[in-house]
């Protein structure tokens, strides 16, 4: 019998996160569900899917060399029999619950994609843990197909959609791969998007990951890679230029800009000043909100906290 979904966990070096990842699959205590663990080019993980064998149908692919999120992605949904897709990141979690309340939305068929409130933590989550787990933030927006063209707040840790030949990553696109896939499916595809009002899965975003001899220079150089992205992603996705979506556009530029000033004043910026930024201009956005009004308080978004 085909598994009615299908999770795709890409991962590259980090057995510890992927059993961790593993973990909380198998705790969503479901038998319709199959793991393809893509190895993206990294030491063997066969290992540790070994561990897995008798609590979930997992598989294992390996590709010969680095491919990338995307591509890895793509060779898992080439992969997945399911009929509905999940994805999750090897250093990520599902929380309790999470695959049954999503497929509860899906079957309701009204819905192509539902997303569940991504907490963000700071340190390293238990997903078997009796305890909610402490967040520091999370990515928990409604639904808006405007705000979506200004910034990407799904993140595709918490996403399940149907699976369908266009569900595929552009291995083209190096920085928000996945706005951009949530973009194509919205406007071309005509896919319905709903958010999970609870949190279902944890983003880990860990400070030592950041932790590095220059972090002034290296916080500037990765900042430069995501301003190019983000300005690639407004000319592949034109809006008109005297709408909302432009003007809130320009304000996320300006935030960029602050940033930017920061680094060359030999300051780094605060953690989690994406997130404040996305809530922000979210809030404002489905407010109906002047951008001009929101504008002054921006700098403050990238003060340590």
């Amino acid at each position: 019998m085909a598994p009615r979904l299908s999770v795709i966990i890409p991962t590259r070096d980090r057995a510890g996160r992927l059993r961790t990842a593993l973990t909380s699959v198998a705790a969503q205590g479901r038998a319709d569900v199959e793991v393809v663990v893509v190895n993206d080019g990294g030491a063997p993980v066969e290992p540790v899917v070994a561990e897995f064998r008798h609590r979930l149908d997992v598989r294992p692919l390996t590709l010969s060399a680095e491919a990338g999120p995307s591509a890895a992605r793509n060779h898992g949904i080439e992969a997945a029999e399911g009929e509905f897709l999940s994805f999750l990141d090897d250093d990520d979690v599902y929380l309790p619950g999470h695959l049954d309340s999503a497929l509860a939305a899906l079957d309701e068929g009204d819905v192509d994609v539902v997303y569940a409130t991504a907490g963000v933590s700071d340190t390293w989550v238990d997903p078997l843990a009796a305890d909610p787990p402490d967040l520091v933030e999370s990515f928990d927006f409604a639904w808006h197909d405007g705000f979506l063209s200004v910034l990407c707040y799904i993140p595709p840790t918490g996403v399940v959609l149907r699976n369908s030949a266009q569900a595929r990553f552009d291995t083209g696109v190096r920085i928000a791969e996945d706005w951009d896939l949530w973009l194509r499916l919205a406007r071309r595809q005509g896919y319905r998007f709903r958010h999970l009002d609870r949190v279902g899965v944890v983003y880990h975003r860990i400070p030592a990951h950041s932790v590095s001899d220059d972090p002034v220079g290296n916080g500037r150089r990765a900042l430069g890679m995501f301003h190019a992205g983000y300005q690639r992603m407004c000319a592949r996705w034109a809006v008109p230029l005297d709408s909302p979506e432009a003007a809130y556009r320009d304000l996320v530029l300006q935030v960029y800009q602050h940033a930017f000033a920061r680094y060359d004043r030999g300051r780094t910026l605060g953690s989690f000043w994406y997130e404040r930024m996305v809530r922000t201009l979210h809030t404002g956005f489905l407010a109906g909100t002047p951008a001009a009004e929101l504008a002054p308080g921006l700098a403050a978004l990238l003060e340590h906290r």
